[in-house]
Formats: C-alpha cells, sequence, structure tokens
C-alpha cells in the first residue's frame, strides 16, 4: 500500500529516531521506518522478533483503536494515537509519558 511518510516535524524525529532523521524524508514507507526503528533497537518490545513486531504494527496502523503505550529502547514510554482521516492517509500523535509512568511505578511501589 501507499503508507508513506508525508510530513513530519523535528520533535517527531528526536523523539522517535534520533539517528535515522536523514532517511524520514517525505515518501518513506511507514514499514521501513518501523522496521529501521526496530532493528537499531529503537523498541523494547521488538527486541529478539522484528519480523513479528512489525507485523503487529502495521496491523495496529491499519487498524487504529484507543491510543497506547510503547516502551522505547532507551527505556522512555511513548503513547501513539493515530485515527484515520476522510483523505485516505492517517494522522499519528506521539506523546513522550516518560515522567507518567515513573510517577505511577513510584505509586505502585509504595502501595
Amino acid at each position: 500500500g501507499e503508507d508513506r511518510l508525508v510530513l513530519s516535524n523535528s520533535r517527531y524525529r528526536e523523539l522517535l529516531y534520533a539517528g535515522l532523521e536523514a532517511e524520514l524524508t517525505p515518501g518513506t514507507s511507514f514499514e521501513e521506518i518501523i522496521r529501521r526503528s526496530a532493528e537499531r533497537g529503537y523498541i523494547r518490545d521488538a527486541e529478539g522478533r522484528v519480523d513479528q513486531w512489525v507485523a503487529e504494527r502495521l496491523w495496529r496502523h491499519s487498524n487504529p483503536g484507543e491510543p497506547w503505550s510503547q516502551r522505547r529502547g532507551d527505556g522512555r514510554w511513548i503513547m501513539i494515537s493515530e485515527r484515520r482521516i476522510s483523505a485516505g492517509g492517517t494522522v499519528a500523535v506521539y506523546s513522550d509519558i516518560t515522567e507518567l509512568k515513573r510517577r505511577e511505578e513510584n505509586l505502585a511501589e509504595k502501595s
């Protein structure tokens, strides 16, 4: 399918793909972006199972639902919210929720 990057801001590139910025050009396929990030260890859940993780992520991207969180290779947590738009594309919002997760973990340890 024609699922290619159209637009991204510098925060997206820094937050999710530091070191891949030069490869995140308009026209790059979504699968290529996520596969590269998984292969380079950016996704904790993809470690040791890149192909399976890519398949799961592509499915989730094609069937957007509730926002969900992803653990990054550097220990950060990202909230991912994707939705289809009438023009046929997908708008994705990525938020760094690391501090929120840390507070939750601290509260869980205290209770």
